[in-house]
């Protein structure tokens, strides 16, 4: 392949169908049609001699060629987009920015809320693009330019900055008028109890087990699970209309009452609380978007009162 006859947007088109998986999104992203993008993709494949991408009912899904190529492709998309923004400035008020950012299912009920209302403030025409990944696979979405920020129980690595938001707490959630558990809201719940207790356990596919889940497993405890969800999402609802119970991070208390009329109580074991951090790619250090963003957030953080925010 000669780079001087090669036209380079056919990288972008690449890069688009391999982050959005799909022609049809992918076109309406880079605003394209979609015969067009269709026909780049087309002119992509004759020069690189593999088909790239097998359609299929859950999308365009790339080869193992396409998955290879698309690593240096979006990471030297990321180094472009960083190094053309470094010096700019940034009008948070005037900027239609798009940001993407990584967050879990906690992440998406605690801190999506009130950061939109921030980002609605400040920069009113700045979209959010929010992606729900398992936190061990921040560090190589981040790499690979698929997300700007992540937030969760993350740490960091060489190529990487992270600033701790703060320490999540576990407690034991369930409906508010539960004939055994009720009278334990705003208390301890009783160890007999929580291992009798029938539990809703988060089990995700493919994911490292929990800080939480590797404490248990120290001390020998097993739980009476007998649901497993891959979100905590559809948990409170769940809790509301059974005698279940759930372990989840005490910031979910104001916003699972108002939704569901789901109480807390303290768990009665020993554990660690988990730091939830703020985690970017060093090259997005000096970018005054990006730095925009992470202050606002930081500053949101670091006064005690977001945890009245029931969000």
């Amino acid at each position: 392949m000669k780079l001087n006859t090669f036209d380079l947007n056919l990288l972008r088109v690449f890069d688009a169908i391999l982050q959005e998986g799909s022609v049809s999104i992918a076109a309406e992203r880079l605003g394209l049609t979609q015969s067009a993008v269709s026909n780049a993709l087309s002119r992509l494949r004759q020069h690189t001699g593999d088909p790239l991408f097998i359609r299929s009912r859950d999308g365009m899904i790339p080869t193992a060629y396409a998955q290879r190529m698309g690593k240096s492709v979006t990471e030297a998309f990321a180094m472009i987009r960083a190094g053309l923004s470094g010096g700019a400035n940034f009008e948070p008020a005037q900027s239609t920015r798009e940001f993407r950012i990584l967050l879990s299912d906690v992440g998406e009920q605690v801190i999506l809320p009130p950061l939109i209302e921030l980002v609605a403030r400040g920069g009113p025409a700045i979209r959010l693009k929010i992606d729900t990944l398992a936190d061990e696979t921040y560090h190589e979405a981040l790499q690979l330019g698929f997300a700007d920020l992540g937030m969760g129980f993350v740490h960091g690595r060489a190529g990487f900055a992270v600033s701790e938001l703060f320490n999540s707490t576990n407690g034991v959630a369930f409906r508010a008028d539960h004939p055994e558990f009720g009278k334990y809201a705003g208390g301890t719940l009783p160890m007999e109890s929580y291992l009798q207790a029938a539990h809703v356990a988060l089990e995700r596919k493919k994911s490292q087990p929990t800080l939480f889940e590797i404490q248990l497993q120290r001390q020998a405890i097993r739980r009476n699970s007998l649901l497993a969800v891959p979100r905590l999402a559809a948990v409170p609802h769940i809790l509301s209309r059974t005698n279940y119970i759930a372990t989840a991070p005490l910031e979910l208390r104001a916003i699972w009452f108002a939704q569901s009329r789901v109480e807390f109580a303290a768990l009665p074991i020993e554990t660690e609380p988990q730091p939830v951090s703020l985690i970017w790619h060093n090259r997005q250090d000096s970018d005054p978007g990006h730095l925009w963003l992470r202050e606002l957030i930081i500053s949101y953080y670091k006064h005690p009162a977001w945890r009245l925010d029931p969000g």
